[in-house]
């Protein structure tokens, strides 16, 4: 406490303090980029899965397909009806799957990133106030002034005059 504040006090101020060093605060901010990019396109990153079972629906499936039916495309054999209805079947089966993989893919994706973004927005500094603390001319004048009006009081009318009936009496000159 310097000698200026130990006389005349402290006036009510903030005080900020950090929580982390500035590789955590670096690393908080980063995580929240990466939180904030990665919610603009939860499904970002399915595009291998997606390629993967098309592959698999392509080079496995259809072939065995073309197998049951008897007719593999290529070899000069004529589709028959009903295998050109299982082939729609089974691209609109196939389609309608992996649209729903790909919801699911996102919605795990988006409930990480949110978690993630919470981590982000972790506070990382404190703000306290500090309460004015009058300095001791202060403290002193205000002992002294109470003094002074207790004493005027019972000059001009005994102890048992208050500082509201010395109020009064001096406002109608006595």
């Amino acid at each position: 406490m310097a000698f200026g504040d130990f006389l005349f006090g402290t006036p009510e101020r903030t005080e900020q303090y950090t929580n982390y060093n500035p590789q955590q605060l670096q690393a908080f901010m980063q995580i929240l980029q990466q939180a904030l990019s990665g919610l603009q396109n939860p499904s970002q990153g399915f595009e291998p899965i997606a390629a993967d079972a098309t592959r698999r629906f392509n080079t496995e499936f259809l072939p065995s397909l073309a197998e049951r039916f008897g007719a593999l495309p290529g070899e000069g054999g004529a589709m028959s009806q009903g295998f050109r209805s299982e082939l729609a079947n089974a691209g609109a089966n196939f389609n309608s799957q992996l649209a729903g993989q790909q919801a699911q893919f996102g919605q795990q994706n988006q409930s990480n990133l949110m978690r993630l973004l919470g981590v982000g927005l972790t506070p990382t500094h404190e703000t306290t106030i500090r309460q004015a603390q009058p300095g001791f001319l202060q403290r002193a004048g205000t002992g002294l002034g109470q003094a002074a009006g207790l004493g005027a009081a019972t000059a001009i009318g005994g102890p048992a005059v208050g500082l509201g009936a010395l109020a009064s009496m001096l406002s109608r000159g006595y």
